[in-house]
């Protein structure tokens, strides 16, 4: 019996390629998307150390979804 060779397995839009960074005041999360269009995030809870190293070193602009200043608010808020 012959067996026929698989699919290739192709991406399919090259273009459509992206890496967001989210900035969410206590971790950074990285919205990736692969070639085949599979969408992942990836977290990660080392703050200061990515803002340092690579924010500001490299001069990212990260995505934000709300004011910093209301994460502050709550952070100071007595409770």
């Amino acid at each position: 019996k012959q067996f026929s060779s698989p699919p290739a397995f192709r991406p399919r839009n090259t273009a459509a390629l992206r890496c967001d960074i989210v900035d969410f005041d206590l971790c950074w999360a990285y919205n990736l998307v692969d070639p085949w269009g599979n969408e992942y995030e990836l977290n990660c809870y080392e703050y200061e150390r990515i803002k340092n190293e690579l924010i500001e070193a490299d001069g990212v602009e990260p995505i934000r979804y709300w004011p910093r200043e209301l994460y502050l608010g709550y952070r100071n808020s007595s409770g």
